[in-house]
């Protein structure tokens, strides 16, 4: 009866997800601000008010031979239209980091995500769990930054690991991911836009990795949109520098990418990078880029975080300048005096149970499904079971031809 209870639970689950999947989202109707937004390509607010959002997101080691470039792009002075300074995200590994330096970025307001520095395709859901917990507790306790403070995660290479790391990563209070890849099909086509996973991944043929089928309500995904050079994608804005010999062609490439978002529809350009040497070797061109497009109305270049931020409140660009979460010099260090003294983001010890017996339970109801299909497809094969232990068993036509 017990088990009995506990299927019909899981069915029940299985059922509401499967209603839920066949729901479109829409605006407004099924999918409400702050926290729910659809998957677009066409931002509600008109484009004219909308400011472009400009970030870059670097992976890997934070080191000395990193940080000169760092030093030199976000550490030299260069502020937004509002008077604040310019920010980035880094999704930092654990290992080789010079923490040190670490606490020198954050303390200027970058935003500090989570990376790891490879994925397992036969880790099972809680050793992901494990992972996601363990590399932000690692992160915050060398760092010194509350887990309130933490919010992003990526995947090494971009490659997710479907539905069981979107669940780890929810129910371990991360509130954006960036690892799911949208490629189009020219420069000239629409972007996408950040979206929370309420309704799932939409895209699915863009799919580089495992996408998450289910919902996770709340929780943001900021899609990596691919460059694109001579026609063809780049995901990570490093993966096409085969084909750039000089600086000048690396400047057009980043500058004819950012121009597809300004002049196209105003979705957040992102320039990911996880390449070292192309920031060592490029650093010129990427500084005159930021130069450059901070001369264009309208242009903030700001953290992943501070775009979740602006997602779940959207201000035209006549009040961007007294929107708060956009200001690290002064409201950032507010926010973090505030996650200090704020609920953990860390899991209970009851709710890492609970995961762990919902993953069992799923496990289970699988194997049980398995069983039933089994015994409907080969009833002889259980019917055989049922006779006395000694009793001769004549064989069928399909015994004899198998």
């Amino acid at each position: 009866m017990g088990f009995t209870l506990v299927y019909s639970i899981v069915c029940a689950s299985v059922l509401t997800v499967t209603l839920v999947k066949a729901q479109t989202c829409q605006q407004c109707i099924n999918c409400h601000l702050p926290d729910c937004f659809c998957s677009t390509f066409k931002h509600p607010m008109n484009r004219s008010e909308i400011p472009q959002m400009v970030y870059f997101g670097f992976d890997g080691v934070l080191n000395s031979f990193s940080a000169e470039t760092y030093d030199l792009l976000f550490m030299r002075g260069h502020t937004n239209p509002n008077g604040c300074p310019i920010s980035a995200t880094l999704f930092i590994t654990h290992n080789n980091t010079d923490h040190d330096i670490s606490k020198k970025y954050y303390k200027h307001g970058l935003d500090l995500a989570v990376s790891d520095t490879e994925n397992n395709i036969y880790d099972v859901g809680f050793n992901i769990m494990n992972d996601v917990i363990e590399h932000k507790n690692m992160l915050s306790e060398h760092v010194g930054i509350p887990l309130g403070d933490i919010a992003g995660w990526r995947s090494p290479s971009l490659m997710a690991m479907g539905d069981m790391q979107f669940l780890a990563l929810q129910k371990s209070r991360y509130r954006y991911d960036s690892s799911m890849t949208y490629t189009k099909s020219s420069i000239n086509d629409s972007n996408a836009w950040p979206f929370t996973l309420d309704y799932g991944w939409p895209y699915k043929s863009t799919c580089a990795s495992r996408c998450p089928n289910d919902q996770y309500h709340g929780f943001w995904e900021i899609p990596v949109n691919s460059m694109i050079l001579d026609g063809e994608p780049c995901t990570y804005a490093d993966s096409c520098q085969e084909k750039l010999s000089n600086s000048n062609e690396i400047f057009k490439y980043l500058m004819d990418n950012f121009k597809s978002h300004y002049y196209g529809n105003r979705s957040p350009f992102g320039i990911n990078i996880h390449s070292t040497d192309f920031l060592s070797l490029h650093k010129e061109p990427l500084e005159r880029f930021i130069v450059d497009i901070l001369n264009n109305d309208g242009v903030y270049i700001v953290d992943i975080k501070q775009i979740v931020e602006w997602m779940r409140r959207p201000t035209k660009l006549s009040g961007i300048r007294a929107f708060e979460p956009w200001c690290t010099s002064g409201v950032m260090g507010k926010d973090r005096e505030k996650a200090k003294t704020g609920p953990s983001n860390e899991l209970t010890f009851g709710e890492k149970a609970l995961i762990d017996i919902l993953i069992l339970v799923s496990s289970v109801a699988i194997l049980y499904t398995l069983s039933i299909v089994v015994e409907r497809v080969y009833p002889s094969l259980f019917k055989r079971h049922s006779r006395p232990l000694y009793e001769e068993i004549p064989l069928t036509q399909e015994d004899i031809y198998m």
